[in-house]
Formats: structure tokens, sequence, C-alpha cells
């Protein structure tokens, strides 16, 4: 039997005001943001099948990490010899090699620094490179800060190397939370905007509109023009801040660590999860859409909402199984408006209703007509899993309509896609008299300043393999580009069809095609 939950209930039972911990919804990586190969690689090192014990010194902590990847980064082929070993093994100590190439790298120190991440709990101590001073020109430090390898490296900083790397495998991992507070607690970084003794709400959406404005409202509903500018002595703070966070230590979860801290320490009472609020605080501010995007984060942590849930990998398999059990005789049409043919007005309406739901509308407030609506709720369990119209069904549906259509159908579907779907709402809501819920399709940046020669690979998440998950991350960073953000490699490597033009559903569909063996 299928399981119906409502939305809105859900939402309205999580948006309490008691304070919850941030292990509460962070207590856990997330597993889209391990790699493919990493997750047996990673029980193998749980198990001893691979050994993690770089140093050789009985225990494995940030330094064998170090070691390795300093005696990697400037050895060209490195068979390197680990003297404590050689004395031990007659081998040729290969046993760093964990991800098979057939030779011990940079890719395997990385591995190992992301394993680390896995299973401990960082803090800004051991990211800071005066972690790691101790090291001496031929050697890393083991965990008393003695010497204890020899590899040969030139590298004028190696503890700021390192620690670069550490924060940068951290931030993919979405595992720097501690480090961000620990960095608040210390006054190394400082969120009180506003100058009333505390992070709170209020100076995240300072934070928020002073990225927005640098930005030049690229992903706003409104123009630069238009802009709210913020007071002089709050612009400066969010300046520092953000240059700190972003450039200096490579965190890019400013707004969502900030936001676990304050659900953590104030609760998430529904005033500060509305644009209302925020244009109360700060005049203006409310057309930024903080406090819906507060919301949203605060329904995707809660594990309660299985229907807001996506895991990468189980998306993969279950998207693969669709497609063969749709191969045969009597395949599944997801058709969302019952007109028998899949088009672009059912990627429309996959849009608006995975906004809907992370706006917790219903069948009373959605512009969806009822049998849509209906569609949705009833009828698109495509993963089979017992929940209708979650984000996976969504995904799904939408990767299907473009594997579904021709060349010329594909050119007709995405001409002037964004245009069309904002005068599709607009229909839609004088329709049924109700405003519709924000939506801001992408207003495109600039391409990203590389020779259009070099190839493009499709690898938009920038993990080093091309797979489904690229496909789908292109296509939520187009549906909802405030939440899913393509790094500046990730648009180069994205952008596939018709190269220079910025990033389209067409490149996710060409991703696609390669991954089918189409192209």
């Amino acid at each position: 039997m299928k399981k119906f939950i409502s939305i809105a209930a859900a939402l309205a039972t999580a948006l309490t005001s008691t304070a919850m911990t941030a292990g509460a919804m962070f207590e856990n990586i997330p597993s889209t943001r391990i790699w493919n190969d990493e997750f047996e690689m990673f029980d193998a090192m749980d198990s001893g099948k691979l050994i993690t014990d770089v140093d050789g010194n009985g225990v494995f902590n940030i330094y064998d990490c170090f070691t390795l990847y300093s005696c990697t980064g400037t050895i060209e082929s490195p068979k390197f010899k680990f003297e404590e070993y050689e004395s031990e093994k007659d081998d040729t100590y290969s046993f760093a090699d964990y991800d098979g190439s057939g030779k011990t790298d940079q890719s395997d120190a990385i591995h190992l620094i992301r394993y680390y991440i896995v299973r401990n709990k960082l803090s800004r101590k051991i990211t800071l490179p005066s972690a790691y001073d101790s090291v001496s020109g031929q050697g890393s430090v083991s965990s008393d800060g003695n010497s204890a390898v020899s590899c040969h490296y030139i590298d004028i900083s190696p503890g700021k190397k390192f620690s670069r790397e550490l924060m940068v495998q951290a931030d993919y991992l979405m595992a720097g939370y501690p480090v961000f507070c620990d960095m608040l607690e210390s006054g190394e970084v400082n969120y009180d905007f506003n100058g009333d003794g505390r992070l709170f709400y209020d100076d995240i959406n300072y934070l928020w509109v002073y990225v927005i404005n640098s930005d030049n409202c690229a992903y706003m509903d409104f123009t630069a023009d238009e802009a709210i500018p913020l007071p002089e002595e709050i612009y400066y703070p969010c300046q520092k801040a953000s240059t700190y966070l972003r450039s200096e230590n490579s965190i890019t979860w400013i707004y969502e660590y900030a936001l676990m801290y304050c659900f953590e320490n104030y609760g998430a009472d529904p005033e500060y999860l509305s644009n209302d609020y925020y244009e109360s605080v700060f005049k203006g501010s409310g057309i930024y859409d903080f406090g819906n995007y507060a919301k949203q984060c605060y329904e995707e942590w809660l594990p309660k909402n299985e229907y807001l849930t996506f895991n990468g990998a189980r998306f993969n398999r279950e998207y693969l199984t669709f497609l063969k059990e749709n191969s045969g005789e009597n395949p599944i049409i997801p058709d969302t408006n019952g007109d028998g043919v899949l088009d672009v007005y059912d990627t429309f309406n996959t849009y608006i209703y995975m906004e809907d739901m992370y706006s917790a509308a219903t069948a009373e407030t959605t512009i969806l007509p009822a049998a849509i609506w209906s569609f949705f709720t009833e009828k698109c369990d495509l993963n089979k899993n017992g929940l209708s119209g979650d984000l996976h069904d969504l995904d799904m549906l939408n990767l299907f309509v473009t594997e579904n259509c021709t060349e010329e159908e594909l050119y007709e579907l995405f001409d002037n896609y964004q245009e069309r779907l904002k005068n599709y709402i607009a229909e839609l809501s004088e329709k049924t008299g109700r405003p519709a819920v924000k939506y801001k399709p992408e207003k495109y940046s600039s391409p990203v300043a590389m020779s259009d020669d070099t190839e493009r690979t499709g690898d938009a998440n920038a993990d080093g393999i091309m797979d489904l998950s690229d496909t789908v991350l292109i296509m939520q960073s187009l549906a909802n580009p405030d939440k899913y953000k393509l790094s500046a490699i990730g648009r180069f490597n994205a952008d596939v069809n018709n190269t220079g033009d910025g990033i389209t559903l067409m490149d996710a569909q060409s991703v696609q095609n390669r991954l089918l063996g189409l192209e």
C-alpha cells in the first residue's frame, strides 16, 4: 500500500520552537558526497584490508593523511619508500594505491583524507597550517610531533598546502560544521553583523543580501539596479566574513552552517522561516527570498520528510532499473497532464510541483490543476518506493522526458525554455487566482574563461567521473539554483552541448546520452 502523507502537516510538525542539536540534521555525511568507488574502499579501510597507518606508528590519524599527501604532491611517479616499513616488509609499498590505478599518487592521498573526514569529527585545530609546522624538509610528523617517515618532497609550505586540501574536501563532504563552530566560538570569524552580540537569523539574512548583491543579483527576479544596499556598518563585516570563509578557508556553506547553528541554539520558530520576518527587520530584503530558503533547508535536513530526501547513488540504480523496465511492452509513461504526449509542459509541471513541495503547498493552494496535482501525489511512484512524487520520482520524470525526445524535439523543447516557463506559471496563476510559489530560473553567468577547444568531460560535480549524478546536478542547478550551484570547473565540464552557450538542460541530455553510448 502506498504511503501518502501531507507535506504541509509534516512541515507544521517540524517547525517548532524547540532547539535541536545540529547532529539531528547533520549526523552523517550525505552519501551523495561520497564517491562511488569510496563505499567499498572505505569498508576495506575499516576492516584493515587496506592499510591506512601510513607512517607506521600503530595508529591512523590525520598525520597519516599529511604524510601521504606531502609525499605524493611533487613526485611524478611516486614509487616512494617508507623507511620504517621497508625494514619490516619486502615490497615496494604499493599498499597506498587505494584506487587500484597501479601507482600511488595524489588521488590516493585525497581518498585517505576523505576517509579520515568521513570517520572523524573535524576540529579547527587540525585544519590550521600550524598543526603541521614541525615538518622538516625531509619528512613528516607523527601524532607526537616527531619525525616518523622519510620521504622526499619539496614544498615551501606543506602544512598550508595540506590544510587547504583538507578544507576543500571537508567542504565538498559538507563536513565542516564543527570547524565553523570552532571558528565562531574562538572569535576567528564574526557573524554578528548587526552588533547585537550574537549570530542570529537576522545576521545570515544580511550576509545573504551581501553575496547576492555582489553577484549582481544573478539568480534573482530583480536586477542589480533594484537591489537593496546594505548599511556601511553591516556591509564591511559581511564582506570580511565572506572573503575569509570562502576565499581564505574554502568554506562555501556560509549560510547553511550558520543556519545549523541557529537551529541548534534558537530552534526553528516559523517566524524565522518566512520572508515577511526579514522584510520587517531589514526593509526591502523580503524580495531576496531568504526566509523561503531557510525553510527549505530545515525541511530538507529534517529526516521526517522522506519526500524531500535525495540519494545520488540510489537514484542511479533506480533510474537505470526504470529504463530497463520501460524498454519492453506496456511501458510506464509519466504523462503529468494526461494529454498523451511527453513534452515541455510535463517538465514545467514537475518543476512547479517540486517548488510546491519545498513551500509546503497543498491541493488548495497550488496553481497546478487538480488532475495534475493528483498525478504527482497518487500516480508518480516511478522508483516504486511507496512515495508518489518524491524528489527521485521528479528527477526521473524529467530525465525520461528528454530521453524520449528526438534531437529536433529537444531543440524545440528547450528553445527559450525559461521565458516559456515563466509565462506558463503566470497563466496557471491567473486561471486559479492563486499566487505562484517563487521560482527563479537561472540567469546564466558568463561561461568559464577556458578555451572552447578544451574537451568538456560532463563531470558537473567535479568528482573525477561522469555518471548520472552529473546529469541530476545539472538539472537541479537549473531548477533550484539557490540550493544547487555548479562550481566554476563544474560549469565548464557540464557545458558539453553547444559549448559556450552556458548550462542548459540540453547539457544534461547530452551527458545522459554519453552514459548510454548514444554520443
